[in-house]
């Protein structure tokens, strides 16, 4: 009898506190929304790589990556060797050994196209963490991204777009031009956090099944 109680009182508590935690929120960084007005389309080839820089909100317990939209200058319908990848920040350049990459779902038809990629692992950013998003290709081709002189974003929950745009080639990086020209859109969700009182319940919890438990042992 105490044991199916001590049950029943453990359950409840754990429900209690697993309810309090906070849900989780949408999370997305876009400069889709710039104007293409003079842009151009800078193809990627096999040896480059072309990379924005952005920092993470404040959730404590990160964000998990689930897709990323990228405007494209499509000029070879179907799949390309042509992959975006998320990777950690190494002084003032993308960390190119330490990324994530994403799989692009097959090209549109030819001009500009807003391109799915998918991540090939799972992705959690770490929070007030600089990333960069790069553009690679595995083989030479004649698709890329279009080149505009990006000067707005959208975000939520303190995510920033930094300043500034690496460019790879000749294994040297270099600065590509003074703002970021990649369109892009980072789709993440915050992961939960448990509230304090969360973590009071589950000690309370504990403190329930050792007094019951050492009561029983008394009887």
């Amino acid at each position: 009898m105490i044991s199916s109680r001590l049950a029943r009182i453990f359950c409840l508590l754990l429900a209690g506190a697993l309810g309090l935690v906070l849900p989780a929120r949408a999370q997305i960084l876009s400069t889709l929304g710039d104007s293409l007005s003079g842009a151009i389309g800078i193809t990627v080839g096999s040896d480059e790589v072309y990379a924005a820089s952005f920092t993470t909100g404040s959730n404590l317990t990160g964000y998990s990556v689930s897709s990323l939209t990228v405007q494209n200058a499509v000029d070879t319908q179907g799949v390309v060797s042509q992959n975006m990848g998320i990777y950690a920040n190494s002084g003032s350049n993308p960390n190119m050994a330490s990324g994530t990459l994403f799989l692009q779902q097959t090209f549109p038809a030819q001009g500009n196209a807003d391109v799915l990629y998918t991540p090939t692992t799972s992705l959690t950013l770490a929070p007030n963490t600089t990333y960069w998003l790069g553009i690679t290709a595995g083989s030479n081709n004649t698709n890329g991204f279009e080149d505009t002189n990006k000067t707005t974003y959208t975000a939520t929950n303190g995510w920033v777009l930094n300043s500034g745009m690496s460019y790879y080639n000749d294994s040297i990086w270099t600065t590509y031009s003074p703002t970021p020209n990649i369109l892009f859109s980072i789709n993440a969700t915050a992961l939960p956090t448990p509230e304090p009182s969360s973590w009071a319940l589950l000690g309370l919890g504990c403190t329930a099944l050792w007094f019951l438990r050492h009561r029983s042992r008394s009887l």
